[in-house]
This record gives structure tokens, C-alpha cells and sequence, in this order.
């Protein structure tokens, strides 16, 4: 598989002096080495240092920036924490990014609603520690939940550990504001649960990577807190002490561990409530013969209509693999709204279709 991103058209110095004009000093980073550090997220793809890292701080500044790249035709990467899987915001050569990173906090919490207001550059565990202050639970929960944003979960539909009990992030999404290629604002930021006002255009956006807009504020729903899990830290006093420990353990869970050995020829891995299957296949490590497992296990999914994701996004990884899961009216379907959207393709290029 190739994981090199695409390569597009470099951005003029005048554009740049509109960026800088509109987002002010901390608003734009060009020089390379505060550039390269948004080159890449954690999936593994080749990408480009972007020739500026934009910076906006309101819904404003969003606009503005989308406007200029309009104007100049400039391949804009939206960037959140930067920890997808799947390539989604791996900078293609001579495109900007556009981190939501100075786009970051709370805004409200509206305890009687059972709601949260944040701005998509929110990590996902600052909204979690709201929520809980204020006695609720935002529900989707993700091992990056750190460094993961808000905006970034909203833009690949994220998962995460609770789906089976309260689903992914779109069945969490009341409402929420997005910003077009051209920089028209589309805002819904209700917090009505029954709305059958028209087309649910929110979930437009939610699972769409960044190809049809930067999705800038939202309006989340909470729920009541359940069960609470802890960790237990035994602090032992020397080697032998955590040995007889562990020997204890095996004593009284011997009869779990006993048929352990019975899984090394063939171990099944998966979330099994939600009907997600991890297939892990040594090979040596070449392309070709990654190219050649991936294509015979995606051949699989048409039989059983599955799907190449379950929650980390086609990106760009996965791109090519789209029709795999998805009938050629609905891939069709897809492309004809994002160029309805996004006419010149400048959103995030690359991702989603090859």
C-alpha cells in the first residue's frame, strides 16, 4: 500500500499574508520546524510538513481561513489531537493545516438538560471531568481520551469502549456548528431532543472526516453515571514478595488460566457485544504482502456486509477499500455531497475517496 499523501498545489506568500491578517501572530505558524510536528497523526502514513499550521481561536477566524484557501485554491487539512489511525489528518505536500488546537474549553454545562457546550479543539477527558463535576457522564470513552479532541471524535464517528450500552459519538450529538469550504457558518446549536424540523444536518458532518467542513462547536448530551471501575496499585516490598503474590494469583485463578494454552494456535480478538473483529496476521512486514491479506479479508466484508471501520474513520489509509463496504449508489451518493459542499475538493483531500 502506498502511504505517501497526495501531493497539492503550494500557497502563494499573499496568501499567507491573509492568513497572518486574519488570524493575527499566534494564529499562523510557517516556519518548518514548528510545521513538521503537524505533518503526521499516529496511523502510520507518510506525510508532509504543511507549508503554515493555522491557528484560529473562534468560529470567526474558521471562516476567514476557509475563505482565503477558497480564494487561492489551498488544500486545507482539519486537525484535531492528531491521534486517528487512518491517516485522516496526515498533511499532503503544500497543503495548510487547520488545528482547532487554540479552539479549547467548555463552554457550558447545563446540568437540568443534561447537556455540554465545548469547542471542537476540547480534549475528550476535559469534557469528561465537566461532565463529572456536575454529577454526569459524557459517554464516549477512548483509550486517547488525553490528547483526542472533541472536534476529532465528531469528525470520525468515534467508538470507544461503551458503544454496546450508548453508542457512538453521533448518538451523542444534540447539536453543533460547522464552517463550509467557502466559510459560510452552518450553526444548530440546540438542545431540542425531538426535532423533525427538515433534514438532520448535523449528522452531515458527523463521520465525515473533514471533507464537507470544520466542525467548530457542540452541543453534547450526558447521560447519568454508571458503574465506576478502579485500579488496584500493590505496592510490594522486594522480588520475592511480587513473586509470591503472583504465586497466590495463580492458586486462586488457576482453573481460568488453565485452558489458556489451548488459544495459542488460534486466538479470536474483538469486541464481541458491538460485533467487531481484530484480525491479527504475522506476516514479514513487507507491502506486498500487507497489500495481499488486506484485499483477501476486505473481499470478505461484500459476502457479509461489513464494513473496512468501526470507528477510526476511512481516512486515507482505507480509502481505496470504501467500495468494499458500501454499494457504488451510496459511494455516488457520498461523492455528489461533498461536491455539493465542497466543491473544489479542498477539504482534506484524499480521505475518505481515493
Amino acid at each position: 500500500m502506498d502511504r505517501t499523501c497526495i501531493q497539492q498545489a503550494i500557497p502563494s506568500s499573499a496568501a499567507i499574508a491573509e492568513f497572518a491578517e486574519a488570524l493575527g501572530a499566534k494564529g499562523v505558524l510557517s516556519a518548518p520546524e514548528d510545521c513538521a510536528r503537524y505533518a503526521l497523526d499516529q496511523s502510520g502514513l507518510t506525510g508532509m510538513p504543511p507549508l503554515a499550521v493555522l491557528r484560529p481561536a473562534t468560529t470567526a477566524e474558521v471562516a476567514a481561513a476557509l475563505a482565503i484557501c477558497t480564494r487561492h485554491g489551498i488544500a486545507v487539512v482539519p486537525q484535531g489531537g492528531r491521534t486517528g489511525l487512518s491517516g485522516g489528518a496526515c498533511s499532503p505536500a503544500g497543503a495548510v493545516v487547520l488545528s482547532t488546537e487554540r479552539m479549547s474549553g467548555v463552554i457550558e454545562v447545563d446540568p437540568d438538560a443534561m447537556t455540554l457546550t465545548a469547542w471542537a479543539g476540547t480534549p475528550l477527558e476535559t469534557v469528561q471531568e465537566a461532565a463529572r463535576a456536575a454529577g454526569l457522564d459524557y459517554p464516549v470513552d477512548i483509550g486517547a481520551r488525553g490528547s483526542a479532541t472533541i472536534g476529532g471524535t465528531i469528525a470520525t464517528n468515534a467508538g470507544g469502549i461503551r458503544v454496546l450500552q450508548h453508542g457512538m459519538t453521533r448518538a451523542n450529538v444534540l447539536g453543533l456548528e460547522a464552517v463550509l469550504a467557502d466559510g459560510a457558518v452552518i450553526s444548530r446549536l440546540g438542545k431540542t431532543v425531538k426535532d423533525n424540523s427538515g433534514f438532520d444536518l448535523k449528522q452531515v458532518f458527523i463521520g465525515s472526516e473533514g471533507t464537507l467542513g470544520v466542525v467548530t462547536r457542540a452541543v453534547l448530551q450526558l447521560r447519568q453515571p454508571g458503574p465506576q471501575s478502579a485500579l488496584a496499585l500493590l505496592a510490594l516490598p522486594s522480588h520475592d514478595a511480587a513473586l509470591a503474590c503472583l504465586g497466590a494469583g495463580r492458586k486462586r485463578f488457576g482453573a481460568r488460566l488453565a485452558p489458556l494454552p489451548q488459544a495459542r494456535g488460534t486466538l479470536k480478538v474483538g469486541h464481541v457485544g458491538d460485533g467487531n473483529v481484530h484480525l491479527l496476521v504475522a506476516h514479514d512486514g513487507s507491502a506486498q504482502a500487507e497489500a495481499r491479506i488486506e484485499a483477501e479479508i476486505y473481499a470478505l466484508l461484500r459476502d457479509w456486509d461489513g464494513a473496512v471501520t468501526a470507528e477510526h474513520g476511512i481516512g486515507r489509509i482505507k480509502a481505496q477499500w470504501i467500495g468494499h463496504s458500501r454499494s457504488n449508489a451510496e459511494v455516488a451518493m457520498m461523492r455528489a455531497l461533498k461536491t455539493q459542499l465542497n466543491p473544489l475538493g479542498l477539504l482534506n483531500p484524499g480521505a475518505v475517496f481515493a
